[in-house]
């Protein structure tokens, strides 16, 4: 997890030869959107995560213990 107002100056720190997908709080943040503009224009391919990480959190976590 990067803050936004860290993102460039840490785009070395990121892996360079897969996706990378953004996220926020909920589906209605913004940051996760000026997060995949500003890795695009640095050459990243990168994705919004449609909810927010609470939403895909509590998603993953109700798939694991069906699977159980």
């Amino acid at each position: 997890s990067i803050p936004l107002e860290e993102l460039e100056p840490r785009l070395a720190d990121l892996p360079d030869d897969r996706e990378l997908v953004a996220y926020c709080r909920g589906p209605f943040c913004a940051y996760a959107h000026e997060a995949v503009r500003r890795l695009n224009a640095a050459g990243r391919t990168a994705s919004r995560l449609d909810d927010g990480w609470p939403e895909w959190k509590l998603h993953t976590t109700d798939r694991e213990d069906e699977a159980a």
